[in-house]
């Protein structure tokens, strides 16, 4: 497994820990991506096929690592993205929906907080309670399906991409909400699935 989510402002030092714990039950073995600052060390490593892609909201992809990115969806890859940014920050979400983009998923500022309900979704339990989540990152695009809304606007949200499968959440609420780390679970074991 790949992580490309190496910030450590923000909540940043909270949520990856959190996310790489659950991956971790899951056998996955991290191995984090190795940033300079010149080249496209996603291209590059994505030659390898890793079984899982994480992305986080904390740097700006190369026009390659976007295009390679996107070829390894089509062709069954698995990618989980984390969004996380404040209105200082949020030029961040910017250079990864430009990798998104193609692929049918963006993320934005201006989810409202409000009583978080899982729409139907595989390997997830629909009455589970979430309770509320604070306003944050909304999951979108023409191909978000919801996982996770707060008054019909997503939380966590999933693509289908070609042979492929993107997983998108607001990572924020992670931190404090141990039903929410719970629904990422269901939705890592749905992204480790083979079958689409």
């Amino acid at each position: 497994m790949l992580y490309d989510s190496l910030a450590g402002d923000d909540r940043w030092a909270q949520i990856n820990p959190l996310v790489q714990g659950i991956l971790a039950e899951q056998g996955l073995t991290l191995k984090a991506l190795r940033v300079t600052p010149s080249g496209a060390p996603l291209a590059a490593a994505l030659d390898s096929q890793p079984e899982l892609v994480v992305l986080g909201t904390w740097r700006e992809l190369d026009e390659s690592e976007a295009v390679a990115l996107y070829y390894y969806v089509l062709a069954g890859g698995r990618v989980l993205v984390l969004g996380h940014a404040g209105t200082g920050d949020q030029i961040r979400l910017v250079y990864l929906n430009e990798a998104l983009y193609g692929m049918g998923l963006l993320l934005s500022l201006g989810r409202p907080g409000g009583a978080a309900e899982i729409a139907s979704f595989p390997l997830l339990w629909e009455n589970s309670h979430l309770g509320q989540l604070p306003p944050g990152i909304e999951v979108r695009g023409p191909e978000a399906q919801p996982v996770i809304q707060v008054n019909g606007h997503f939380a966590m949200g999933y693509a289908l991409c070609g042979s492929g499968r993107l997983l998108a959440l607001d990572a924020g609420p992670l931190v404090d909400n141990a039903a929410y780390r719970a629904a990422l679970q269901g939705g890592v074991k749905w992204l480790l699935t083979k079958q689409n």
